[in-house]
């Protein structure tokens, strides 16, 4: 088990990414960065509770442009795979979850609100993720900038919602990929 957090929310809040509330053994910590910014004071490498370094996901070129930070690192117990980078330059969530499928059988995607808003969006997501459930604090932790960019009207033909609840105030939602698209809708 993966879980991922963008580098924006690494940065902000510094999460531990480990199983808190029940049994079990931690998930792996993913940080998609497209620049290699994961800062080594983090708890994911200095917190004693953190004892899975991260798998940081990070652009070709933020490679290339960072071979310093790409050593300090690995160094430091990280393991770095290199993927292509979208329009805007950041790591393609698709070219990602291409790399981490081989990794792992299932990725819990923690956030933030840009890498959730672009994976619901996107129909290529869709069909390579079986099913999505969402935990939603009911407050805008982040204000009215939590959420990202609306997301579109056809949102419905790639996921459907399979069931939501509440559970301890927070709003769950389980939501299944339709039936894979053929290519030419994906592009």
């Amino acid at each position: 088990l993966g879980i991922v957090v963008g580098v924006g929310t690494l940065l902000a809040d510094n999460p531990s990414l480990t199983t808190r509330f029940a049994e079990g053994t931690d998930p792996q910590p993913i940080v998609l960065d497209s620049r290699l910014a994961t800062p080594l004071d983090c708890k994911l490498f200095v917190d004693e509770r953190c004892r899975l370094r991260p798998v940081i996901v990070c652009t070709e070129q933020g490679a290339a442009d960072h071979p310093d930070r790409r050593a300090r690192l690995e160094a430091a117990g990280a393991r770095v795979l290199l993927v292509t980078a979208d329009v805007h330059g950041h790591v393609d969530l698709v070219a990602a979850l291409d790399a981490l499928g081989p990794l792992f059988d299932s990725i819990m995607i923690e956030g933030g609100a840009k890498i959730i808003t672009a994976l619901l969006a996107s129909p290529a997501c869709c069909t390579r993720i079986q099913r999505v459930v969402l935990t939603v604090a009911p407050i805008f932790v982040g204000g009215y900038s939590a959420v990202q960019q609306p997301l579109p009207e056809s949102l419905e033909r790639y996921w459907r919602m399979e069931s939501n609840e509440s559970i301890g105030g927070d709003i769950v939602a389980a939501l299944v990929a339709n039936a894979p698209m053929s290519t030419e809708e994906t592009e």
